[in-house]
């Protein structure tokens, strides 16, 4: 897996190219005109607008844009990459300044990365790259191998302010060391954007866990006015809660396991799918459908039942049960479907099928 974003100081409308609109944006930025709190900090906050890296943004960086509207093809070309680290045995989450090839091996070797990878890394990496910047590593653990998509890191240049908004004891000891006034003035924040993608539901996968390595390269003085530490901060935006819920019959033969994606930050919706569980502990999808309530319908517990012949039925609520017969389960669940004769939401039942003997299929 590698994932790779290039962003390009300079360009603040994030199109791709500097032009007089991005000069123009510097202005304001400086005039503090046209835009409101949050979009100046977030310009400020994340160096998009520190042109000249001396981590301040100030007329001099008004400078440095009017010349890259000139001559674009000089602007600094910042290359976030996310890997997977085959080989490595743990991760270190603190942020490092790397100025070398050497401490490329370094780094990796006491991740108990192989020779092998170490020298894709080397070979990346020159000694003709590190004449114009350095790198900063970074390394997560991530908890599940399959179907894991990261998107690549969306956002750098953290520095300064955002000590005074978070808590200053949790990153001192995160560093190890005690922040001075000007350490916490100057540091150099990296900041990470991730977002778990899956191809199915995480717990439908054995769990395997592997290394992430973030890498972006940076301007030569961020080490120097950074006092040479940095800190690189994994922010998992909107990734939904993930549950997984089994059912069996009664006398344990037959399973169903129903998988959750739980979302709370869109449209507040559950995906339900559902599975079959084999014989052999595996999974084989069945089905599923979108749920416009914003909670788990199967999470809160159920009653057990029994029908007239004594199959057993688990009761959630009003909205959803499911009964186990001899050869299948059926799983019965409200919708709400637009009924345009009533102009208005109506409930119908809907059920879902499961069948233990593929023979027994209508």
């Amino acid at each position: 897996m590698h994932e790779s974003h290039t962003r390009i100081v300079g360009d603040l409308n994030d199109n791709g190219e500097i032009t007089i609109s991005d000069l123009v944006t510097m202005s304001n930025v400086l005039l503090r005109k046209g835009y409101d709190d949050d979009i100046m900090y977030y310009r400020d906050e994340l160096g998009y607008t520190d042109l000249n890296f001396d981590l301040e943004t100030d007329v001099f960086d008004l400078v440095e844009m009017r010349k890259l509207v000139i001559s674009p093809e000089t602007a600094f070309k910042q290359i976030n990459n996310v890997d997977i680290l085959a080989s490595a045995e743990k991760s270190d989450t603190k942020g490092a300044f790397i100025s070398s090839p050497d401490e490329i091996s370094t780094y990796l070797s006491l991740l108990g990365t192989d020779a092998e990878e170490i020298q894709k890394y080397v070979d990346m990496y020159d000694e003709d790259f590190f004449r114009d910047n350095d790198l900063v590593f970074c390394t997560l653990m991530q908890e599940y191998g399959n179907g894991i998509h990261f998107k690549y890191p969306e956002s750098t240049f953290l520095f300064g302010d955002l000590l005074y908004i978070t808590q200053q004891e949790a990153f001192a000891e995160y560093f190890g060391v005690e922040l001075t006034p000007e350490m916490i003035e100057n540091l150099n924040f990296f900041c990470l954007i991730t977002s778990k993608k899956y191809i199915s539901h995480p717990m439908v996968y054995p769990e395997k866990k592997q290394v992430i390595l973030f890498h972006t390269n940076v301007p030569k003085q961020y080490k120097a006015v950074s006092g040479g530490l940095c800190g690189v901060l994994d922010f998992e935006l909107f990734v939904p809660d993930y549950d997984a819920h089994k059912y069996y019959s009664e006398d344990g033969k037959n399973g169903i396991m129903i998988t959750v994606n739980e979302d709370h930050f869109m449209d507040d919706s559950c995906i339900y799918e559902i599975y079959r569980i084999n014989d052999d502990g595996s999974y084989t999808y069945i089905d599923g459908y979108t749920d416009a309530a914003d909670y788990d319908q199967y999470k809160d517990g159920y009653k057990i039942l029994h029908d007239d012949i004594g199959n057993i039925i688990y009761y959630f609520n009003e909205n959803c049960y499911i009964c186990f017969y001899k050869e299948n389960a059926t799983i019965t669940y409200v919708q709400y479907e637009y009924d345009e004769r009533f102009g208005d939401y109506r409930r119908k039942w809907k059920n879902i099928f499961v069948f233990f003997d593929d023979t027994a299929k209508p």
